[in-house]
Order: structure tokens, then sequence, then C-alpha cells
């Protein structure tokens, strides 16, 4: 086995692509370091701001994806309003499911918050005139496809 690692080792196509290789990776993780949201930062700043707002009846929440970097402001805000309600808008019935795990990870109690369907009429039917008038094709929504089965 040493033999071979030996004669891989000198040849220099796959050296370098084995170099190739780790350089890219070292850029990639370079890339997506420089992307990663700063959440300790947007917490501090989330906490001085909520100390300028009054208790709400209801905490709203439009389109967020509820994904890991959202879960910690949302637990901030519960935490400075424990008893609050909240209300979480839903496109389909598998963004149910995403809200009853964010919820349960927030720490909301059973029936503490309730979905909502966020739909503008108006903006559909604008939609289904786009997209007859350019001929665009158009694709099954994640309900109609799990509704056939």
């Amino acid at each position: 086995m040493q033999n071979e690692i030996d004669e891989l080792e000198d040849d220099a196509q796959f050296y370098q692509a084995a170099n190739n290789r780790v350089q890219e990776y070292s850029f990639e993780k370079e890339i997506l370091e420089s992307l990663r949201k700063p959440v300790s930062e947007c917490e501090a700043e989330l906490k001085r701001n909520l100390s300028y707002y009054k208790k709400p009846y209801l905490i709203n929440v439009y389109g967020c994806s509820l994904g890991e970097v959202d879960i910690p402001y949302m637990r901030l805000i519960h935490k400075k309003w424990p008893d609050v309600k909240w209300s979480f808008s839903v496109y389909s019935s598998r963004d149910r499911e995403w809200i009853d795990e964010a919820a349960r990870q927030i720490g909301l109690k059973e029936g503490q918050w309730t979905p909502f369907e966020f739909k503008n009429l108006m903006s559909s039917d604008i939609q289904e005139e786009i997209v007859l008038k350019e001929g665009i094709m158009t694709y099954p929504t994640i309900d109609e496809l799990l509704n056939k089965k």
C-alpha cells in the first residue's frame, strides 16, 4: 500500500487535483462563513428595540422560514412577553408541521398560537392573467400534489 501512496505522491496530476479540491473547499467554506447571519449581534439589537414597545395583544408572523437562525429571535420575543398569543402565516399543509416544530422550539404552549392562511385573492387573479397572457408554464402546488394521493 505504501508503494501506491508513493506513486500517487509522485503523480503531479493527482497532486494538483487534490490540491485544487482543498483550495475549492477552503474558498467555499470562507464564502459560507461570510454569509452566516451574525445572530448574537442581531439578538442584542432586538433586545434593545423590544424595550421600546408595549406588550402586544398578538404577534403575527408573516412569511418567515422558521429556520434555525429565526428561532433565537422568536425565543427572545417570547421571553419578553411569555403569555402573548402568536399567529403564523400558512401557505401549505406542510407549513403546519414546520410551525408545530418552531412553536415547540420557541417555547409556546399548546393553544398559544394559531395558523392563518395568508392569501391575497386579487394577486391570484393578476397572476392567472399574466400566466395566460405570457404563456407561462405552471406546476401544481404542494397541497395539490399531496391531495392527489
